[in-house]
């Protein structure tokens, strides 16, 4: 049999100055191989805060009882209530609750009116320690009990990523750098296929770059926010000639194993991102962008609103709109020392001090400080921020290890997807919708139920574009609801039935 020569197994320079080659794929072995212009549209962003840990006290993190003016019969066993914040002056603060503080200049009224804290959004199973609970990849968790482990083997992709590769989501690639921003001291977030656009392959960790500045050299390129008028139509790049060249070798050689198909096939994804990076035009979205300024390499907490400083750039300056950020807790406490064991693990004595101080100077310097920044003109009548959706989640509710009632923060009504200023409470507050609770919690005896975190992740997927059609069929994923829908018998008692085979449909008072 004549033997095929692979030719473009050769490396290739291109002006930019990347390096392009085959991947190495074993069922060739015995073959002889060798080594722009400005554009002003309304676009919806989304940032995603993850804190580690959890464990701050119910009556700490949330608003008062009374704020809960309205209420809906959702389903025949379960009521739901919301209202309008009701915000207090408390020693030049702004307050919605004890951990929703910051100084009233940061904290407006107007900000104050685009906040949104849910109650009662559970994970219905013991999850234990986990990162990837956050964004919808429930098997990322560290297998503390016999309900993490039975999902470990049922990997999904995080939101944050169907939405980066979905032409629902970004219509156009002009201008973007980076799909999606990921960052912070937190690892173990964001996960996609290996081939994420054909939706292929392992399930992978997604991992941003080291440091600040490198971020911001990835989204950012000062020399060119403001492109020369009447550019030429852009020429064929070497990266293209190359894709073509590996399209040829992967549809006329019948000798490629299916795993060397998939190698391929993930490789060409990649040449295919790094050409969007390295070819990208800039598009100016907003005035502010002329401002943007390297951030440089700041260290504890000074690095997270650098970060802040990057994510309000790249959606400025239009090179990215997806950011995900993880925050470990203990670099906002006074004592961090021993924090998983000498602080979180005694959430409910000796660690509760120190992980209300966490979670406060979380809110008001970390998650605050974007939320002011992006409260810059996008459109006429609308900021970054309306533009955006924002949120935090704690790894937990108010027991470390039990993500039941996980607090979630949103801001910004997402391009008119979301309602904002409220305070709403999901949880079922009927006698069937509890369950046994650690009799030390404030909670006592027992605990509400509410509706599914896995629901919040089908909403916010709906309202950017993805319908159920687009990730209800993707591999492991719950019948209902983004991610897996497995529910713990505990769980199943106190749910009213329609929690779960509803868990698609956008949330009720959320949603606008």
């Amino acid at each position: 049999m004549k033997p095929v020569v692979v030719s473009r197994r050769q490396v290739l320079q291109g002006a930019k100055g990347f390096t392009l080659a085959l991947p190495f794929l074993p069922s060739l072995v015995p073959v002889k191989a060798y080594a722009a212009t400005a554009v002003i549209a309304r676009q919806p962003r989304f940032v995603s805060f993850c804190s580690n840990h959890g464990g701050v006290l119910e009556k700490t993190m949330y608003p008062a009882d009374a704020v809960l003016t309205q209420s809906m019969q959702l389903y025949t066993e379960h009521a739901i209530r919301w209202g309008t914040h009701v915000p207090s002056n408390a020693g030049g603060d702004t307050a919605l609750s004890e951990i929703a503080r910051a100084p009233s200049n940061k904290l407006t009224p107007a900000l104050v009116a685009k906040i949104n804290i849910i109650r009662g959004l559970d994970v219905p199973w013991y999850i234990a320690h986990n990162t990837g609970g956050h964004l919808g990849n429930y098997a990322r968790n560290d297998g503390n009990g016999g309900d993490g482990q039975a999902v470990q083997s049922k990997p999904t992709p995080t939101i944050d990523q169907l939405l980066a590769y979905s032409n629902k989501f970004y219509t156009t690639q002009d201008g973007i750098r980076l799909r999606a921003m990921i960052t912070g001291n937190q690892r173990g977030l964001t996960w996609n296929f290996s081939n994420p656009a054909a939706r292929t392959g392992t399930i992978q960790e997604i991992k941003g770059p080291d440091g600040v500045k490198n971020l911001f050299n990835m989204i950012f390129d000062p020399a060119a926010v403001k492109p020369p008028a009447n550019l030429p139509p852009p020429r064929q790049t070497i990266v293209d000639r190359v894709l073509a060249n590996y399209k040829g070798l992967k549809e006329s050689n019948k000798r490629l194993s299916k795993d060397d198909r998939q190698r391929l096939d993930d490789h060409m994804q990649r040449i295919a991102e790094l050409q969007m990076r390295v070819g990208a035009r800039q598009v100016v979205r907003s005035a502010a962008c002329k401002d943007v300024k390297d951030p440089g390499e700041p260290t504890g907490r000074a690095k997270y609103q650098a970060i802040n400083d990057v994510i309000a750039a790249a959606f400025m300056c239009g090179t990215s709109r997806i950011a995900v950020v993880g925050v470990r807790e203990n670099e906002f406490a006074s004592n961090g020392a021993n924090w998983h064991q000498g602080v979180a693990h005694l959430w409910d004595s000796s660690g509760q001090g120190l992980l209300v101080e966490a979670n406060r100077n979380i809110f008001s310097q970390v998650y605050v400080d974007l939320l002011s920044k992006l409260e810059v003109e996008d459109q006429p009548g609308q900021t970054l921020l309306d533009n955006s959706f924002v949120t935090w989640t704690n790894e937990s509710g108010q027991e470390t290890h039990d993500a039941r009632s996980r607090p979630t923060f949103t801001a910004g009504s997402g391009a008119g997807a979301f309602k904002t200023g409220l305070y709403i409470d999901y949880r079922n507050m009927a006698i069937k919708g509890r369950i046994r609770a650690n009799p030390s919690g404030t909670q006592g005896a027992f605990a509400s139920t509410g509706l599914t975190h896995s629901q919040f992740l089908a909403t916010i997927l709906q309202a950017y574009g993805l319908p159920r059609s687009d990730w209800q069929s993707i591999p492991n994923n719950g019948k209902a609801g983004y991610g897996n829908d497995f529910v713990a018998a505990d769980y199943l008692k106190a749910q009213a039935p329609q929690v779960m085979a509803n868990a698609s449909d956008p949330l009720p008072v959320l949603s606008a």
